[in-house]
C-alpha cells in the first residue's frame, strides 16, 4: 500500500463526501476530500503532515473509499 502513485475516489468515496453515510472522522474526511486524481501519495502526505496521515490514507484505500489510479 505504500506505492507513490495517484489515487482517485471510488463511488463509495464520492457517496461518503455527499452524504456522510459512514460518518468518517474529520481527519479521514479531510484526506478523502484531498484525493483529486492528480496528487501523488507523497503529495497528499505532504499537504496533510499529521502523524496519522499515512495510516488514514491506507485505511481509505483498504476500506474502498479510494483506489489506485496509476503512477509510479
Amino acid at each position: 500500500m505504500a506505492s507513490d502513485g495517484i489515487y482517485r475516489k471510488t463511488e463509495k468515496g464520492r457517496t461518503e463526501i455527499a452524504t456522510r453515510a459512514n460518518k468518517l472522522g474529520l481527519r479521514e474526511r479531510t484526506m478523502l476530500i484531498m484525493v483529486d486524481d492528480k496528487t501523488s501519495r507523497s503529495g497528499l502526505l505532504a499537504k496533510n503532515s499529521h502523524p496519522t496521515s499515512e495510516g488514514i490514507l491506507n485505511h481509505l484505500l483498504a476500506d474502498g473509499y479510494i483506489e489506485f489510479a496509476g503512477g509510479s
